[in-house]
């Protein structure tokens, strides 16, 4: 048998709670070895929980890691948004990560958030990175399903939430039309919908955004799945929907120079929006009409081939 390969998770987090556990777990069961997990707050009550868990690095975004972000490559790019824009903190510390995992030994990285989980039917994630060593490649691309919460107050979104959206182009591959089938006055996703991705951790690489890495010297030998896949429980549960956006406070429409609204990222803004004037109905009302669904449409949905449900109870066991 191959030796084990040290698979590492790369992830920003703010205040996760007993989730953590879960994720790390999961992700163990699956094959994964190292956890990078970059506290956004230094303070965060929850770094101590996860410096307890195995293979878990926990780092504070303190002053000092701060201070050792002028280095990177992306701090010019970012330093001007770090206070009012988590995805500027995000990519630095995204490369601030890589970097670690290249001192630590890790052989491939893998960048997620708390509310991800990366798929595999087989749940062997050691063979698929060797099937990517074997064939050549440096990164390994992961189309994104996004969840459809049925509930309102949700724990554990990663125990309790199996239904997702499926991926835009795999319903194209799949002749799936959702004109006159997916709700009227909903989006289709939400959030992002390009995926996230895998790479080897070789010297020279750096993260292009929170999606893609990228080589100094070009682009990576890469290739695209739907399986393995990413599990985004996107604010599944509205204290997590809360959680979301009281952390993210008023935030501009303008993000890092690109216009929210033109990028289509309306649910974010509105739920801002009720938050900043303290409309705590509103805020409820955009949960329930924009993120979760009731039964009888979920299950019609899933008639239509618009939704999948996963079964990820044998990968979250202990």
């Amino acid at each position: 048998m191959a030796d084990a390969m040290r698979l590492g998770i790369v992830s920003m987090m703010r205040d996760p709670g007993e989730v953590l556990k879960t994720f790390v777990r999961y992700h163990r069961n699956i094959g994964f070895t190292d956890f990078i997990i970059l506290f956004d707050d230094p303070e965060d009550p929850d770094i101590e929980l996860a410096a307890s868990l195995e293979g878990v690095t926990a780092v504070p975004v303190d002053q000092k890691v701060r201070e050792e972000w002028r280095q990177l490559r992306h701090y010019d790019q970012c330093k001007d948004y770090l206070d009012d824009t988590v995805g500027a903190r995000q990519l630095l510390n995204i490369e601030y990560g890589f970097n670690l995992a290249l001192k630590m030994g890790v052989d491939w990285l893998l960048h997620i958030d708390i509310d991800e989980l990366f798929y595999l039917k087989n749940g062997d994630g050691q063979s698929h990175i060797r099937s990517l060593e074997e064939a050549g490649k440096q990164s390994g691309v992961y189309h994104n399903y996004e969840a459809v919460p049925h509930s309102f107050e949700i724990e554990n979104y990663f125990e309790s939430v199996d239904t997702f959206k499926k991926p835009i182009p795999l319903l194209k591959y799949q002749k799936i039309e959702r004109q006159g089938i997916w709700p009227s006055g909903r989006r289709y996703f939400n959030f992002y919908n390009n995926g996230k991705a895998m790479t080897k951790v070789l010297p020279g690489i750096f993260p292009l955004g929170a999606h893609r890495w990228i080589h100094e010297n070009g682009p990576l030998d890469k290739i695209i799945f739907y399986n393995p896949s990413i599990l985004h429980f996107s604010v599944c549960g509205y204290q997590h929907f809360e959680q979301k956006y009281r952390h993210r406070g008023n935030f501009s429409d303008v993000r890092m120079q690109k216009d929210m609204r033109k990028n289509g990222a309306t649910l974010d803004l509105d739920a801002r929006d009720a938050y900043a004037s303290g409309n705590l109905a509103l805020a409820r009302e955009l949960y329930q009409q924009r993120v979760m669904m009731q039964s009888p449409e979920i299950e019609r949905l899933l008639e239509a081939g618009l939704l999948r449900r996963f079964q990820l109870s044998k990968f979250l066991l202990l």
